[in-house]
């Protein structure tokens, strides 16, 4: 969030975060096929890109940490 509200000086707004971070946070499955390739890179920059945009929204609680590994999900506050 921060990022972005200075985004006249870096260029770095919500959309282009989601093109940096979209495919590195959110991995595509090890068996898509080229064909699908391209859909599923929007979807990864676009679920970052409203991530970024609705931070206040989607993260009521600063105070809250995501801790994601491959096999678990862990919340803790």
């Amino acid at each position: 969030k921060k990022i972005c509200e200075r985004s006249d000086v870096n260029k770095m707004n919500a959309k282009n975060l989601g093109i940096c971070f979209g495919m590195s946070i959110i991995r595509p499955p090890a068996d898509l096929s080229l064909a699908n390739m391209q859909s599923v890179t929007q979807a990864q920059c676009l679920t970052i890109e409203l991530l970024v945009t609705n931070f206040d929204t989607v993260f009521l609680d600063p105070k809250v940490i995501f801790i994601t590994h491959p096999r678990f999900f862990m919340l803790i506050t």
